[in-house]
């Protein structure tokens, strides 16, 4: 009885040239790519250390005595951890970027990880739902 041949699947980094260079065109893609990136991660920490100061600055004026105060600390919260995480976001990026652009290669797979994404976005979307509840209990 003969043993036949194994397949093993072929992974797709075996079939990817990681050292090919870039073209131009290619290139300016990809920079512009980190860009947008960084911006979103900048415009996202603004959003939310501006949503911070806004409900540290107005909650008293705006609900003399609020009820669920709780969301409050909630919303407050998420909208901290969602600074931290944009900013880790933003570093590993530019980290990310700079290492390497500067070599006008081909880039390897990205290596922002999905924790800070996750607390980026998720302590954002949290904090706006929770404002969001806070606000429409006590103005009803």
């Amino acid at each position: 009885m003969t043993e036949k041949g194994r397949l093993e699947p072929v992974s797709l980094d075996a079939l990817i040239d990681v050292d090919a260079p870039l073209s131009d065109r290619q290139f300016q893609r990809k920079l512009e790519s980190y860009r947008a990136e960084r911006d979103f991660y900048k415009h996202l920490t603004t959003l939310s250390t501006a949503s911070v100061i806004l409900i540290a600055t107005f909650l008293i004026k705006v609900f003399p005595t609020p009820e669920w105060r709780e969301l409050v600390n909630v919303s407050l919260s998420g909208f901290a951890i969602s600074v931290v995480g944009c900013a880790v976001m933003y570093a590993l990026a530019v980290l990310d970027t700079d290492s390497e652009l500067s070599l006008h290669a081909q880039m390897p797979t990205r290596w922002v990880g999905w924790l800070p994404i996750t607390a980026g976005l998720g302590g954002f979307f949290v904090g706006i739902a929770s404002l969001a509840a806070f606000a429409i209990h006590n103005l009803s």
